[in-house]
C-alpha cells in the first residue's frame, strides 16, 4: 500500500509490474489463439470450488452428531391439527367442478337480496317459487312444440291432421296470452335486488322482455283468428 501511494500528492501510482504482467498476458492470449479462453478458466475454477464445498458440506452432514442440524426454521414448524386442515382444504380445492359450483353459488347468494322493508303481495310470486319453476317448464315444453307443429303448416295434410294441428296452435296462443299477465306478476330483480312491488315490476318488464313478447304473440294471434 505504502508503494503504490505517492507521499507528496496522495495519489495513487500506476503499478507498472501489474500493468506489464496483463498486457503480457493478453500477448500471450492474442499470439495462441489454441489457448483457453480467460472466462472458461475462471468458470471451471469456480466449478472447482463449487463441487469442493458441496462435497465438504455433505462429509459434514454424514459425520455430524448434532440433531439440530437439519430441523425445520419456526415458521415451517406446523402443528398436526393444522396440517390436516390444510389437507382438508387441498381435497376441496382438487374437486375443481365442485368447488367451482360451490363458489359461484356462495357469490349469486351473496349478491343477489331481497329489497328491505316492502310488502311483499299475496299475488306476486317468486322467480325460484315452486309455482314460478312449473310455469317454466311448461314454457320450455310449449316452445319445443311451436318448433315441431309449425312447420307441419306448410304440408297439405289430412283434415284430421289439420284439425289436430289447429287445436294444438290455439292451445299453444292461448298459453303465450297468458304468459303476458303471469309476467306481470312475477318478482324480478333489478340491480341485485329482488323487487315485489308491481310498480317495478312493470315498469322493468315493460323496458325488457315485453316488446319481443309482443312481436312473437300477434303473428300467431293473427293467423288463429283468420283461421
Amino acid at each position: 500500500v505504502l508503494q503504490g501511494i505517492s507521499p507528496r500528492s496522495g495519489l495513487e501510482r500506476p503499478n507498472k509490474s501489474k500493468a506489464v504482467s496483463e498486457v503480457s498476458m493478453e500477448h500471450v492470449e492474442s499470439d495462441n489463439p489454441n489457448a483457453e479462453p480467460l472466462s472458461a478458466r475462471m468458470s471451471r475454477k469456480l466449478m472447482q470450488k463449487v463441487k469442493k464445498a458441496s462435497h465438504t458440506m455433505d462429509t459434514k452432514i454424514e459425520h455430524s452428531d448434532s440433531v439440530d442440524i437439519l430441523c425445520l426454521r419456526p415458521e415451517w414448524d406446523v402443528k398436526d391439527e393444522k396440517l390436516k386442515e390444510l389437507k382438508r382444504v387441498q381435497r376441496r380445492l382438487s374437486a375443481g367442478s365442485i368447488s367451482t359450483t360451490v363458489r359461484s353459488k356462495r357469490t349469486r347468494q351473496y349478491l343477489l337480496k331481497t329489497e328491505q322493508n316492502q310488502e311483499h303481495p299475496c299475488f306476486v310470486v317468486s322467480p325460484h317459487s315452486c309455482t314460478r319453476i312449473c310455469w317454466d317448464v311448461l314454457v320450455m315444453f310449449a316452445i319445443l312444440l311451436e318448433i315441431f307443429a309449425s312447420p307441419l303448416q306448410l304440408y297439405h295434410l289430412p283434415d284430421v291432421t289439420r284439425g289436430i294441428l289447429n287445436v294444438l296452435q290455439w292451445i299453444l296462443t292461448s298459453f303465450w296470452i297468458l304468459d303476458i299477465p303471469a309476467s306481470f306478476f312475477t318478482a324480478t330483480y333489478i340491480n341485485d335486488t329482488l323487487h315485489y312491488q308491481l310498480a317495478d315490476i312493470r315498469r322493468e318488464y315493460l323496458r325488457t322482455w315485453f316488446p319481443f313478447d309482443m312481436l312473437m304473440l300477434l303473428p300467431d294471434v293473427v293467423v288463429v283468428f283468420l283461421q
